[in-house]
């Protein structure tokens, strides 16, 4: 049973769900994982077995080994196997040859966009509008990322925490930030910017 909720997840505490056919490259991505400081399980061979197994394992990311295309084998890294119908913008792919560094960022991008969609989901007005917040959520780093020095991660958190120390919807708060594109370098909220975070 997982023991924090995914908004609370780190690199250090997440558990990664490991699926590839070949059982060398699944058993390479696993150590990989590991080393990364997540808790790295599998690998399992199919996605069937994987989905029944998601269920009880409750993991906090799926990482998928796709087969070889055009001569480069992909990974996918997932907040959630279950439901397909989750927008492209929540998965993460690494083209093989990938770094340790390269991996890690990866995992962590994939975390905090497991994180938002965990949070719109849990502040939705209407569950069929989920997809439009998420959209919004997107546009809005988007505009950080272009606008002010900071990665799609930190942008993910500097998002959450606004909306945490205003009591608002993140999806509101991402609405906020588009509408006020081309004007938010002077935005007190937003430019907290650690420079370790901007090193990340």
């Amino acid at each position: 049973m997982r023991h924090t909720t995914l908004s609370e997840t780190t690199l250090e505490t997440a558990t990664v769900m490991v699926v590839a056919r070949e059982p060398e490259h699944g058993r390479a991505l696993t150590r990989r994982i590991a080393a990364s400081g997540a808790r790295a399980l599998g690998p399992w061979p199919d996605t069937v077995m994987a989905l029944t197994l998601e269920q009880e394992l409750c993991p906090d990311l799926c990482a998928l080994v796709l087969p070889p295309l055009g001569g480069r084998r992909v990974v996918q890294l997932v907040p959630r196997l279950l439901d397909r119908r989750e927008p492209r913008a929540l998965v993460v792919r690494l083209a093989e040859p990938f770094g340790d560094r390269e991996l890690t960022a990866a995992l962590e991008l994939a975390l905090a966009r497991g994180a938002e969609l965990a949070q719109v989901e849990r502040e939705a007005l209407d569950p069929l509008k989920v997809m439009r917040d998420l959209d919004a959520l997107m546009r809005a780093k988007s505009v950080l990322t272009h606008e002010l020095p900071m990665t799609e991660r930190h942008a993910s958190e500097r998002l959450r925490h606004v909306a945490a120390d205003h009591g608002e919807r993140l999806a509101d708060v991402a609405r906020r930030v588009w509408a006020r594109r081309g004007s938010l370098a002077g935005d007190s909220d937003l430019m907290v910017v650690p420079p370790a975070a901007l090193a990340a």
